[in-house]
């Protein structure tokens, strides 16, 4: 990867300062308290930018594929479940599991409304647990969650407990640690939060995205079977490509 051969005054605009604030989170830190209150600006801003949008598109079609007729479906850190619209079938059951209550009603909210039947799941940032029976899902999905899970591994393997056999992990990450992932959020994100707060960016961003992608990729290597994995653009240069998206599988 480039950012292996960066600079550091370079790599850290584009990754972060993580030799110096490193991936563990200081809830007291008061950059980390102020980026707390401008999150959801932050992201309703990207969800509706055009980069945001192609983004989102390339990422959820991969719902199209997804057979979920009468199935028992799990999905972390579901937000606002902006990929419904690509749903071509309907579960038998909805898990929601977040950190944050908020978005667990309002992702509750949007399933009543489809009349599907939902489960609001708080989950812990200190110890990732699920509280489903051992291989009771049929399908985890996970879009844009798994670069803020603090512990990565422990998450992945609740994954693999709580899948039936055969059952499958639907994903979608930011190429994070990629040149090209760094560079726009650079031009874009970055910018933004220097121009119109005082957050020290290069800080609180080690802490938001502690996971580079290889990273993810690796774990999920380790214990789930990979049947599909896409990168985009998809192209052969890994650091030009910003978004990974794939299906793994429990065997």
């Amino acid at each position: 990867m480039i950012r292996n051969f960066l600079p550091y005054f370079i790599y850290k605009r584009l990754f972060g300062d993580r030799l110096k604030y490193k991936t563990k989170i200081d809830n007291n830190d008061k950059d980390w308290k102020l980026w707390l209150s401008h999150i959801e600006k932050i992201y309703h801003m990207r969800e509706k930018s055009l980069p945001g949008s192609i983004v989102n598109f390339f990422s959820y079609n991969i719902m199209r594929s997804i057979n979920m007729k009468n199935k028992i479906i799990l999905e972390i850190g579901p937000g606002n479940l902006h990929h419904i619209n690509y749903w071509n079938s309907r579960p038998k059951k909805y898990i929601l599991a977040d950190t944050n209550l908020k978005y667990l009603k309002i992702s509750n909210s949007i399933l009543k409304k489809k009349k599907i039947k939902g489960q609001k799941m708080k989950i812990s940032q200190k110890k990732f647990k699920l509280k489903c029976k051992n291989n009771s899902v049929d399908l985890v999905i996970s879009f844009f969650s798994l670069e803020h899970i603090h512990n990565l591994n422990q998450c992945i393997n609740e994954i693999k407990r709580i899948l039936k056999k055969n059952g499958k992990l639907v994903f979608a990450i930011p190429n994070e640690g990629s040149f090209a992932w760094g560079f726009a959020r650079y031009m874009i994100s970055r910018r933004w939060m220097l121009n119109n707060t005082n957050i020290n960016y290069d800080k609180v961003i080690c802490w938001e995205h502690p996971n580079f992608a290889t990273k993810i990729v690796k774990s999920l290597n380790k214990r789930l079977k990979k049947s599909k994995i896409q990168c985009i653009p998809n192209i052969f240069f890994d650091d030009l490509t910003f978004i990974k998206k794939g299906i793994y599988k429990k065997i």
